[in-house]
């Protein structure tokens, strides 16, 4: 079993709209290697300082561009994530689109909804 990165921000590059074909030029290139070779696929969203803006991956430029470019910004984005109940939908619809997409592959073993989440304030 091998766990499988993907990034928000390559699923929903603009608000709302979901770009199926980086699963199906990248993630489904995959997971045709790892059904040929027997292993089952965890897909795991991604984030890593929360978001390019911030020198990581995760997180879409559109959902951070009120923030900082710095470590402040990152933190509060990250932490404001929590309590803004527009881009936890957001991100919903997107693993929404994702499981239909693989609703019939049976390499496809679970999802780790947002890999190692955190927090870092109270947030606003």
């Amino acid at each position: 079993m091998v766990r499988l990165e993907v990034a928000w921000a390559n699923l929903e590059p603009t608000q709302n709209i979901f770009q199926l074909l980086y699963l199906t030029r990248y993630v489904d290139q995959d997971i045709v290697w790892a059904k040929k070779h027997g292993i089952y696929v965890i897909l795991e969203m991604a984030q890593y300082k929360w978001a390019t803006k911030f020198s990581g991956v995760g997180a879409p430029d559109w959902s951070v561009s009120q923030y900082a470019p710095n470590e402040t910004g990152m933190k509060a984005a990250a932490s404001n994530f929590w309590v803004n109940s527009t881009l936890q939908g957001n991100l919903a619809a997107v693993w929404r689109n994702i499981a239909q997409h693989y609703a019939n592959e049976p390499a496809i073993a679970g999802y780790d909804i947002l890999n190692e989440p955190w927090i870092f304030a109270e947030p606003k």
